[in-house]
């Protein structure tokens, strides 16, 4: 036996442990890909069955991050590489992003809030502080309203949920109410009738929640007729307009 024949021996002893290693982490990191790509896919499916679509898909691809950085820290201390320090860094950056993100992280928290309560759906008509409009979009950061004006609004989603929101779409049937003056001659039972009426005619307006007309003031000149009647939630701007 020569000396050559020693030293790639000598090598193949000592290149063996890492060969089994390196295989042995690509073997895991490889079958652990599969394994979580099926996992986060049955998890999304069950998710949408009882969640909102952009739910559970927020929560499918948060599973399927988490799942790969676990996969990749076992990869590597199959490979014989320690990770306690790379966790304790792993650790930290996500901590120091969570932080740089916070209100980006917060939107997409409220947006999960939004979608699992629904204080707010799509077309419902809503008010906040930062104005009113029509819900067009639940987006993951912001929602889109349409003001009465045709102009668009972006409200972060933090502010729907972190302050008071007032839905007039949630039922529906909305309850309108004028009044109108009416001079001392003229006969109140006519113009009660009249009212009542014309109300009729508005296709807009509830049959079955009768409307309620009677006098609510005697005033020094006139007499104040107040008008109760309930109209459908979805006509509320049309039958403002017509007040």
């Amino acid at each position: 036996m020569n000396l050559q024949e020693i030293d790639i021996q000598n090598l193949i002893q000592i290149s063996l442990p890492y060969i089994v290693n390196i295989l042995s982490g690509l073997g895991v990191l490889v079958i652990g890909w599969i394994i979580t790509d099926i996992l986060t896919r049955k998890l999304k499916f069950y998710l949408v069955k009882s969640l909102d679509d952009t739910v559970a898909v927020i929560i499918a691809n948060f599973s399927w991050v988490v799942l790969k950085v676990v996969l990749f820290v076992v990869s590597l201390n199959t490979l014989g590489v320690e990770t306690t320090s790379l966790a304790a860094l792993i650790g930290a950056s996500g901590l120091s992003i969570g932080l740089a993100l916070s209100g980006s992280l917060n939107n997409i928290a409220s947006v999960v809030l939004i979608l699992l309560f629904k204080p707010i759906e799509v077309d419902d008509y809503i008010d906040t502080p930062n104005g009113n409009g029509t819900v067009k979009e639940i987006g993951m950061f912001m929602t889109k309203l349409q003001k009465p004006d045709e102009t668009f609004m972006f409200i972060p989603n933090s502010l729907i949920t972190g302050n008071e929101i007032t839905n007039y779409s949630r039922n529906k049937k909305r309850r309108m109410e004028f009044q109108v003056g009416v001079g001392y001659e003229n006969d109140i039972e006519k113009v009660t009738n009249l009212i009542a009426k014309h109300l009729k005619k508005l296709d807009y307006v509830i049959d079955e929640d009768k409307a309620t007309i009677g006098v609510v003031e005697l005033a020094d000149s006139s007499v104040t007729i107040q008008c109760f009647y309930y109209i459908k939630a979805k006509d509320y701007l049309h039958a403002l307009a017509f007040i």
